[in-house]
């Protein structure tokens, strides 16, 4: 297959070492050496020859070919976004993400894209950039986030704190002059959400120098160190914010030795995504650099700032192609149940708990490449079978056949708001009716086709539909769906600045915003993830043994002989849990 034949071949007179006597895998990547044989594509014309330029953007390849196939070619559902954002700036024609799906390779995908006319596929709502003179509204994201706020004052419920390890010589105004540097280059940065005649608006301040906490924790005994440096990063991430205040985000750099810090950044999700994350430390990281050499940060500026998005997305709402995504949705959930059977622990409060706990996992190593193949025969992605999965785990332990689950997704749908830092999240609903008698290949084409046209009409904010429908609530749960779950295929943590050895990690909360949260992840070859669940509803015995079952369940996906009604009557089916009676 094409993605198995090399673009490059070079020649070696040996491997390059490092000073630890291994491969130097930088100079290795520099590709100075001669007799390169580089492998053309095949002839391209019209469309197809700018999509490929696309792919190899967006897929980070030197070269590829018309039978390419964009997942095999390391795509998977975010990139896919990627794809369909870069064809309509560049084509003008709407690509449906389950298109992205069905085509795979470029020769298919550019076909179907020849079919349409220049500008004839798709009309855009104009992107303009906000004045300063004019209200900022808030995005829908920002507007539910705000008003979920309201219900827990004073609770750091929507904190997201990063921890940064630096091994080596940190110059410290310089690591306060890249944190300024970055406010100033994305508004959202220096954003608060303020009331100016009864409306919530964006307020943003003038660029200043962000303020910068330094605590040293050099005279105490390392174990000392340790307790102090555990506890100080607890109080940080459960520290909440004023929302009118600037900046929703602080810094607390902790000193353990000339060549030891620890830096604590507690960003509010008002300002700041998932996604953000990699933006925020590559170019943290571009920012030292740059300093470090005396010049100023190279860092293209973002396309478009969170202010012009919160804009689009208004006038996206009055458009035609906001009511064809309602009506889908209004379809999609027609008669859906108010919430799953779930066997609880205890019985739920009839006020709103947030106090929760994790529970960590990684799945076995040997499972993974057996996994990645069932996606590649039965052309999945590994969302969709991680979510199959979810699925089918679900239905054993609750009984119910009719599963909807919240998934997040990102709402940077135009190239624009790519490099964009910002609270672009949105919730979508993936509807699953469980029927026993559906084989193998049955039940994966269902999920297929059900996620890839959920993905298609994911623009539409949460709680512009939830308005819409008007669902019948209980009481002390999230409207239409209590339980979420998610998958990110994460690009490696930045591991160097300059001189610096850096870790990057993540303080966990003991906030639970919905009964039940499964999240997984891909990177370097490992699965794993956590269960994000309620205390005042389930035991830790009870979670653990719903991610044994969920592995239980991935391994006998990977047997292609079974069908939905046997795993569904599986002897894991957790009979020793009982829904209390309400």
């Amino acid at each position: 297959p094409s993605y198995m034949v090399p673009s490059l071949i070079f020649t070696l007179e040996s491997m390059p070492l490092n000073i630890s006597n291994k491969t130097d895998r930088i100079l290795l990547s520099r590709r100075q050496d001669t007799q390169i044989v580089r492998y053309e594509p095949a002839q391209m014309s019209g469309i197809t020859e700018n999509l490929a330029v696309i792919w190899r953007m967006i897929l980070c390849l030197d070269n590829v070919h018309l039978d390419g196939d964009f997942f095999d070619l390391g795509g998977h559902s975010l990139l896919a976004i990627k794809l369909a954002n870069h064809v309509l700036k560049t084509f003008k024609i709407k690509l449906p993400i389950a298109q992205i799906f069905s085509l795979r390779t470029l020769q298919h995908i550019g076909a179907y894209l020849e079919q349409f006319s220049e500008g004839g596929g798709a009309e855009e709502v104009n992107l303009r950039s906000a004045t300063q003179s004019e209200m900022i509204p808030l995005s829908f994201a920002q507007e539910r986030l705000w008003l979920l706020e309201q219900l827990t004052p004073g609770v750091a419920s929507y904190n997201i704190p990063l921890i940064l390890k630096f091994d080596g010589e940190l110059d410290v105004q310089r690591l306060r002059a890249c944190f300024s540097a970055l406010s100033k280059r994305h508004e959202i940065l220096r954003t608060a959400i303020r009331m100016v005649d009864d409306q919530l608006v964006q307020h943003i301040a003038e660029p200043f120098e962000i303020p910068m906490k330094v605590s040293s924790m050099e005279h105490l005994c390392a174990e000392e160190r340790a307790l102090e440096t555990s506890s100080l990063i607890e109080r940080e991430a459960k520290k909440p914010f004023i929302l009118s205040d600037v900046p929703l985000f602080r810094l607390h750099l902790i000193r353990h030795s000339d060549e030891r810090h620890i830096l604590v950044v507690n960003l509010h999700h008002m300002i700041f995504d998932g996604l953000s994350t990699q933006l925020f430390l590559t170019q943290l990281r571009d920012s030292y650099e740059a300093y470090g050499s005396g010049s100023q940060p190279t860092s293209l500026n973002p396309g478009a700032q969170y202010a012009d998005f919160a804009l689009w997305q208004r006038r996206w709402i009055d458009s035609g192609e906001s009511s064809t995504q309602l009506a889908f949705w209004k379809k999609h959930l027609k008669n859906v149940s108010p919430g799953l059977n779930m066997p609880l622990d205890f019985k739920r409060p009839q006020s709103a708990a947030y106090h929760g706990m994790i529970e960590t996992f990684e799945l076995p190593v040997e499972l993974v490449i057996p996994l990645q193949k069932v996606c590649k025969e039965k052309q999945l992605t590994m969302f969709m079978l991680l979510y199959a999965a979810f699925n089918i785990l679900l239905s054993q332990w609750t009984g119910d056949r009719d599963i909807l689950v919240g998934t997040p997704v990102t709402n940077r749908t135009r190239e624009e708001f790519e490099e964009s830092i910002g609270l672009y999240v949105n919730t979508i609903l993936l509807r699953t009716v469980v029927d026993e008698g559906m084989t193998y290949e049955q039940y994966f084409k269902l999920i297929m086709s059900n996620v890839s046209s959920a993905f298609d009409n994911a623009d539409l904010p949460f709680n512009v539909l939830v308005q819409a429908l008007n669902p019948v609530r209980l009481p002390g749960c999230s409207p239409l769906s209590q339980t979420m779950f998610g998958f990110q295929s994460r690009e490696p943590e930045i591991s160097h600045i300059a001189d610096l050895d850096v870790e990057v990690s993540y303080q966990g909360g003991d906030v639970a915003r919905f009964d039940l949260v499964f999240n997984t992840f891909m990177s370097a070859g490992r699965l794993h993830g956590y269960v994000e669940y309620k205390k005042s509803l389930f035991l830790s015995s009870t979670i653990q043994s719903l991610i044994q079952k969920f592995q239980h369940v991935l391994v006998t996906l990977i047997n292609a002989n079974f069908s939905v009604d046997q795993i569904l009557n599986d002897a894991s089916t957790p009979s020793e849990l009982v829904k209390l009676s309400e």
